[in-house]
C-alpha cells in the first residue's frame, strides 16, 4: 500500500479519509512522463470502501482504452459524470504527450 501512497502523493490518513468518508467520491491523478514511459493513472475512491486504479493505457486497446484494477475491494461505483471526466483527462494527456516517445 505504501507504493500507492507514494505514487499518488498521499498520506495514509488522506487515503483512508477518501476511501471511507461516505459522502464524497473523489480521485487523485499521477502522471509519469519519462524517456521510456508515458503514463497517466487515476486512483478513484467511491467513498464507501471502493477504490479503483484506472490506467490510461491497456494491452487490448492501447491508448484507445483504459484498464481498471480494484484495490482491496470487490466493487467500486463510479458515476457517469466522474467516468467521463476521467476519460477526458486521459484524452488530454494523450494529446499533450503526442510525439513524446518518438523524441526520446
Amino acid at each position: 500500500m505504501s507504493k500507492i501512497f507514494k505514487e499518488f502523493d498521499m498520506t495514509e490518513k488522506e487515503y483512508h479519509h477518501a476511501r471511507y468518508n461516505l459522502t464524497t467520491p473523489s480521485y487523485v491523478i499521477s502522471q509519469d512522463i519519462h524517456e521510456d514511459s508515458l503514463e497517466c493513472k487515476v486512483l478513484y475512491f467511491d467513498s464507501d470502501d471502493g477504490v479503483a486504479l484506472i490506467r490510461h493505457f491497456c494491452e487490448v486497446f492501447d491508448s484507445d482504452g483504459f484498464n481498471i484494477t480494484l484495490i482491496d475491494c470487490n466493487y467500486c461505483d463510479i458515476s457517469y459524470a466522474d467516468m467521463l471526466e476521467i476519460i477526458q483527462l486521459f484524452k488530454e494527456f494523450d494529446e499533450a504527450t503526442e510525439g513524446e516517445m518518438e523524441l526520446a
